[in-house]
């Protein structure tokens, strides 16, 4: 692709793709790697999962799986991140960090917040068959991967699952945040980004004619920041929390704009999101952590349809009602998915609270704006590493749920008729309509 293309050309070029990527779309169906489907067929759904991942992608400019003392860059990545705690400050910790794979042994030690590597990338096949079989024996008929470009999205091994188990898998196109994309990504202009989701949508990636069925996962995280100086300088971790506090403090005070929290990138990721949307009939799915949902403001401007936005990892909202009345008053959808599962290492939020929470908003009305899943993207969250994997839903968020009365009717609307509602395709809006 030529990024410097006349901007008259591009514009055409976008017409025309719009005009024949139209053509091409299962309108009124459910896009699936194997194939559209009908919206009946798709069953019990899990909408947010990984179930190929691997954060430690961006490998060769950061030294990122290198073994030994990690370079400055290495560390810097981390930071820009948000995640200091992955860093390894001592040699024991390090060694650790180190270790080719994760074993049971490890479990004491990452429950005292230690990091490993092997932890945060899922690609083996047969882990994966395995827990999906285990989600299909409970009663899961589907699944939404929505792995984006940047942490090992793996469209053909998602189409050999399916074929190999029966599981109905949708992927989504994206491409993750900001520190995680290659130079070329980041070259590219809001519209480029849309016409590529696009492509993704109606004719398949990279030539292997799988389709994505939803745009997604887009990160929207505060946590993300530019950090300044040389390379091989490592600013503290004081001054790295110094640099994102205030937009927790904006968000928290008043009614910044999205622009004064987020990164371009990410501002950039939200228009072509909303764009390709228009083009496609798609759902947008989030990747949205923050406790504000002030990035909506970006998705309406760009003509989105909210009543078609997935607001994952839905926590901070649900916690909060007066914030969660506000995203049900904007007609998203709102996801409850990482901190409802139990890892090896522990829980990751105060789940009774947020069953609470769930049941609270059933019992107001917003029953069909409601969505659950796992978000199992870690090792320790799979059951082959004392996880509780994918059958949490199953055997313990919905019986949490119907001890706190929801009828079964709104258990099946949240898990199934919801997922069916926001992955059947609509008619695409031109974006000049």
């Amino acid at each position: 692709m030529n990024l410097r293309r006349p901007l008259v050309a591009s514009l055409l070029i976008s017409l025309l793709g719009a005009a024949v990527a139209e053509s091409q779309l299962a309108t009124g169906r459910i896009q699936t790697v194997t194939g559209p489907i009908a919206p009946d067929s798709l069953g019990f759904t899990l909408p947010h999962e990984h179930l190929f991942v691997d954060f430690l992608l961006p490998d060769l400019p950061t030294g990122y799986r290198r073994i030994g003392a990690p370079t400055p860059r290495f560390v810097r990545w981390f930071q820009e991140l948000g995640n200091i705690s992955w860093v390894p400050r001592t040699a024991e910790e390090l060694a650790f960090w180190d270790r080719p794979a994760l074993t049971i042994d490890m479990l004491p030690r990452l429950r005292g917040r230690w990091q490993t590597k092997s932890n945060y990338v899922l690609d083996d096949e047969s882990d994966a068959i395995e827990e999906v079989v285990g989600y299909l024996a409970a009663g899961g008929r589907s699944l939404v991967d929505v792995t984006p470009v940047g942490i090992g999205r793996e469209p053909t091994r998602l189409r050999r699952v399916a074929e190999r188990t029966g599981l109905q898998i949708v992927m989504g196109t994206a491409f993750y945040r900001w520190p995680y994309r290659t130079e070329a990504i980041r070259a590219l202009t809001a519209g480029q980004m849309a016409d590529l989701m696009v492509r993704e949508l109606t004719e398949g990636i990279d030539g292997t004619g799988i389709k994505a069925g939803i745009i997604g996962e887009i990160p929207v995280d505060a946590h993300s920041v530019h950090l300044d100086g040389p390379l091989d300088q490592v600013p503290s971790d004081a001054a790295v929390r110094a640099a994102w506090a205030p937009r927790y403090e904006r968000m928290r005070s008043g009614t910044p704009r999205a622009e004064e929290i987020y990164d371009p990138e990410e501002i950039k990721s939200l228009t072509a999101a909303a764009w390709a949307s228009r083009r496609t009939g798609a759902a947008i799915t989030l990747h949205a952590v923050d406790p504000w949902i002030g990035y909506l403001d970006v998705l309406e401007r760009e003509g989105a349809d909210l009543s078609r936005v997935v607001v994952g990892h839905g926590s901070w909202l649900m916690a909060d009602t007066v914030l969660a009345r506000r995203a049900f008053a904007r007609g998203v959808t709102v996801q409850l998915d990482w901190e409802m599962q139990v890892m090896a290492t522990g829980e990751t939020a105060p789940v009774e609270l947020l069953l609470d929470r769930i049941a609270w908003a059933v019992s107001r009305g917003f029953v069909r704006q409601l969505t659950l899943s796992l978000d199992v993207c870690l090792k320790v969250g799979r059951k082959r590493y004392g996880g509780g994997g994918l059958t949490q839903l199953h055997e313990r968020l919905l019986p949490g749920l119907r001890a706190r009365g929801v009828p079964e009717a709104d258990l099946r609307i949240i898990t199934v008729d919801n997922p069916r509602r926001i992955l059947t395709l609509v008619a695409p809006k031109p974006l000049g309509g």
